[in-house]
């Protein structure tokens, strides 16, 4: 340790022995996960944990090297299941999971996790949570003293949810249900029918981060909609307030849920007795099953497997009615939070429903229908997109991005700063850790890549190098001209890494502008920010004969002193935003010698789109580009 002027610093070893860090005194107003100044183990690893109402999944991984969003299988060091009734606490299932994993992966989880984030099936008020079926209080600070880990973080289930939608590629993990274009930074919004309906909403903060917001909106009240000359909506909602003894109002998680499927089926029952599925009433109301084992009363599988199967009439009016029900609500979500960022229909019961919201199965398009009948309004939901999430391990996503999200904080807490080249992961301490691959602006991009770049053989290479998966397309966060340079120079060791044998490496890098900013809102000042570049990123110490900077822009002209008409020839160097494509320098001669005629690629380019002409190269970028 060292002193200065009536202050002290702490000193904290590279494992790799080469140089001190020096890290500035505790911030008594930052969360304590950010004050300790132990030091941190060479290869932290983090406790990640979903305690549903039966079940508690945890998982145990090693700090990626990189700032996916999601975990590397390669990362996930142990992982199991425990049923919570054979146990008086979570602490309790947190022990036992740490000795297994330490005797089954050899003591590679020996120390004990650097933190630790934990969903639960409950409210959480200042990092506690009662979880009243279970027996179970939950203490997130009397945890980690317990387990003797640095912090741990508690948050409802679905707000994990939401952080969990953040790890996905929309277009790829998701049913389009209405495509829209996504507008970035907008808020995004997700609702999900589960054994209850959850919904929360995101916003950026300054940093540009997504944070969730939960909420309690599936205790609204039901909303009934008159469908055609029938009224059956308005007819259950009064026979569900008679059974749960309501006076005037009944909410809209007592219909679209689990077990709303199971009382709108009851009502249905009730209001045509003479269509009853004796059968499936009986298999419904007792669980008795043929084979002679007994499933849950009153269990909504039967009827959404009956409804499915065509051999209840009841059952799939059931999933009509549940279908419009769900449509509506997340249409009234639509309208309170305009998310043009997203909105995503997620939870168990919306994966299992699947080809019902889809309107596959005798629902036509319910869903959809009833999101978007909202008079006068109408017309707005049209540009919201709408997504319905495949996955069932939202949850999980969401406490390992949220985990990683807390590490990067830790680390840049303690102010580590240089390249550490001995222990990758030490990058997140100047790295921001967010799921840039989720962005409007990525996704824009990589339909330009696909529809023109590699539709229109553009580029000779790019179709290998993305096959190969060696293609890293990312948002920048940048607000200036230097932070722009930062990013540059880590993505540039990234690249550089690759040639030195780093797995996983990209071969190359498109880094997608925030259109906004002003150092990239024209050409002329994107050109003028690539010289500030190329003399503070690329010509840094170790990059400057590595790598090369190429420049796209919505605006880009080949020559600012040309006269005339537009020249669709300037289509060649334009994206849907600014971007900058890093490239290396050792790939670049790789094609030149290895593909014939490479000076003449960018001349036969222009001459390809000024015979298209300008009309198709407006409509096809403005395509790409979400415009229309």
């Amino acid at each position: 340790m060292g002193s200065g002027a009536g202050k002290h610093k702490y000193e904290v070893k590279d494992p790799s022995g080469a140089k001190t860090v020096h890290v500035e005194p505790k911030d008594e107003t930052a969360p304590k996960f950010m004050r300790s100044l132990s030091p941190l183990p060479e290869e932290p690893m983090l406790l990640c944990a979903d305690v549903g109402g039966t079940n508690t999944r945890l998982h145990l991984f090693k700090v990626p090297d990189t700032t996916t969003a999601v975990v590397p299988d390669s990362c996930m060091v142990y992982q199991a299941k425990y049923s919570n009734v054979q146990y008086d606490s979570f602490t309790e299932v947190a022990m036992e999971f740490l000795d297994a994993a330490k005797r089954n992966t050899k003591g590679l989880g020996m120390s004990a996790p650097y933190l630790g984030c934990f969903a639960v099936a409950g409210v959480v008020v200042d990092n506690k949570c009662n979880l009243v079926n279970l027996g179970w209080k939950m203490d997130g600070n009397q945890i980690a003293k317990d387990l003797g880990m640095r912090v741990v973080y508690l948050m409802n289930d679905f707000e994990a949810q939401g952080y969990g939608i953040l790890t996905l590629e929309p277009q790829k993990d998701c049913d389009v249900l209405q495509d829209a274009p996504l507008l970035p930074g907008a808020p995004i919004a997700l609702l999900g029918a589960g054994t209850g309906l959850g919904q929360a909403f995101m916003t950026t903060g300054e940093n540009g981060d997504y944070e969730v917001w939960p909420s309690e909106g599936g205790h609204k009240e039901f909303a009934p909609r008159q469908e055609g000359s029938q009224n059956l909506q308005s007819e259950m909602m009064k026979y569900l307030q008679i059974r749960f003894s309501a006076k005037s109002r009944i909410s809209v998680e007592r219909i679209v849920s689990g077990r709303g499927i199971a009382n709108i089926y009851q009502f249905m029952a009730w209001k045509f007795p003479d269509k009853i599925n004796k059968e499936i009433h009986q298999l419904f109301s007792n669980g008795a099953r043929k084979d002679g084992t007994v499933g849950p009363v009153h269990d909504p599988a039967v009827i959404v497997e009956a409804a499915r199967s065509g051999s209840c009439e009841l059952c799939l009016k059931t999933m009509d009615l549940f279908t419009g029900a769900y449509g509506s609500e997340a249409g009234v979500m639509a309208l309170k939070f305009m998310p043009f960022g997203g909105l995503f229909v997620t939870g168990g019961v919306s994966a299992k429903t699947r080809d019902f919201i889809l309107g596959e199965k005798g629902t036509a398009h319910n869903f959809m229908d009833s999101f978007n009948d909202k008079g006068r309004v109408s017309t707005m939901l049209k540009r919201v997109p709408v997504f319905l999430v495949r996955g069932e391990d939202m949850g999980e996503r969401g406490v390992k991005l949220k985990a990683m999200r807390m590490f990067a904080e830790a680390l840049q807490r303690r102010n580590l700063k240089g390249k550490m080249h001995v222990t990758p992961w030490k990058r997140l301490a100047c790295r921001r850790l967010r799921p840039r691959c989720f962005s409007a602006r990525v996704e824009a991009t990589k339909r330009w890549l696909d529809s023109i770049v590699i539709g229109e053989k553009l580029c000779p290479f790019a179709a290998a190098v993305k096959e190969d998966q060696k293609l890293r397309v990312l948002a920048s966060e940048a607000k200036d001209v230097m932070a722009l340079a930062k990013e540059v120079a880590m993505e540039a060791e990234m690249l550089v890494d690759g040639l030195n044998g780093q797995p996983g490496a990209p071969e190359t890098t498109l880094l997608v502008l925030d259109p906004s900013q002003s150092f990239c809102a024209t050409w002329q000042s994107f050109v003028q920010t690539s010289w500030t570049l190329q003399q503070e990123a690329i010509h840094a110490p170790g990059f400057s004969e590595l790598l090369q900077i190429v420049l796209f822009h919505p605006q880009a002209v080949h020559s600012v002193y040309a006269e005339g008409p537009p020249d669709p020839a300037d289509f060649t160097i334009r994206a849907p935003f600014p971007t900058v494509h890093l490239l290396r320098e050792a790939d670049v001669m790789k094609a030149v010698t290895s593909y014939p005629d490479t000076a003449q690629i960018p001349a036969r380019n222009k001459a390809k789109l000024r015979s298209r002409g300008l009309a198709f190269c407006e409509e096809r970028w403005s395509v790409v580009a979400g415009k229309i």
